[in-house]
């Protein structure tokens, strides 16, 4: 895999500030869900586009992980 033209590291920083409260299983699905995507591009490159959208969607899953979880305490 290659990266994109992006700062990586900071690409990280802010990875790593978002999914506070994410378990070690979510953040590895998000990871894994890159790679895939770098995988089944043209290029094998790893982009920014990718990472947020993955992002995103994992973002979505937590946020309904959440509200199952607190429906499920009542």
């Amino acid at each position: 895999i290659k990266i994109g033209p992006f700062d990586f590291e900071k690409k990280c920083e802010s990875l790593a500030q978002v999914t506070d409260g994410f378990s070690g299983r979510e953040i590895a699905k998000l990871l894994a869900a890159c790679q895939a995507s770098a995988y089944a591009s043209e290029d094998g490159t790893l982009t920014e586009e990718m990472i947020d959208k993955k992002l995103k969607d994992a973002l979505e899953s937590h946020r309904k992980k959440v509200a199952w979880r607190a429906e499920e305490e009542r």
